[in-house]
């Protein structure tokens, strides 16, 4: 997330009323993703892959510019190197924001590293939010958004409750969301009142930014940096 995105933006990212994955898919991340999304999800979702007519059911689109309406998210699950160009595209096209599952950038050598720089200087030119690149994406339980990979589709989802959680950390978030051996009852408490977990969004100089993303929504926050 960058310090240059719109509030407005940010609040679409967030709360999407709705969401298109492109790479959407059934088979591989695609598919988990997509399925997360469609189990709970109870705004308008779309499937962007120009290889299917269908995923899941689901009438799939060729690119950002042909769907429907300017969602106010997209899920992006394709290679690095495309990404650059879908978050313009989308950005042109008035979508709200985007969230980059996608891996392959700045750890991945000199030509990730150049992907990602490019995708930033879209996002900030058109002051486009962004949450990742190689991310785990995010959950926000109030609104039902399970954008993410890291919640098996079949697990019951946490309990709504006044605290949020930011992470940098991807491993740490998913053991926020998903229960494992290493929680103790007081963890387990903790987790329980989770209304929104997001995985990899901030770092401590950009906790502002964060705080004003889910106040609305939380009474407490947990800042993990």
């Amino acid at each position: 997330m960058d310090e240059h995105a719109s509030q407005a933006g940010v609040e679409r990212l967030f709360s999407p009323q709705s969401v298109a994955v492109v790479g959407a898919s059934e088979a591989s991340l695609g598919s988990y993703v997509f399925q997360n999304l469609h189990r709970d999800f109870p705004g308008r979702l779309y499937p962007v892959n120009p290889k299917r007519a269908e995923v899941h059911g689901v009438k799939a689109y060729r690119g950002v510019d042909d769907l429907p309406e300017a969602v106010d998210m997209v899920v992006i699950l394709t290679p690095a190197v495309t990404v650059p160009g879908i978050i313009e595209a989308s950005a042109k096209r008035g979508i709200g924001g985007a969230v980059v599952l996608a891996a392959g950038f700045a750890e991945a050598g000199a030509e990730g590293k150049a992907a990602q720089q490019r995708m930033t200087d879209v996002a900030r030119a058109h002051a486009f939010p962004i949450v990742g690149p190689n991310c785990n994406g995010f959950y926000n339980g109030q609104r039902q958004v399970a954008a993410t990979f890291a919640i098996p589709t079949d697990m019951d989802r946490p309990k709504l409750g006044p605290v949020a959680v930011v992470s940098q950390s991807g491993n740490v978030a998913v053991n926020a969301l998903c229960p494992g051996p290493i929680q103790t009852p007081l963890l387990e408490e903790l987790l329980a009142s989770l209304r929104v977990a997001a995985a990899e969004v901030c770092c401590s100089t950009r906790q502002k930014l964060c705080a004003q993303i889910i106040t609305a929504s939380a009474s407490a926050m947990v800042f993990i940096t």
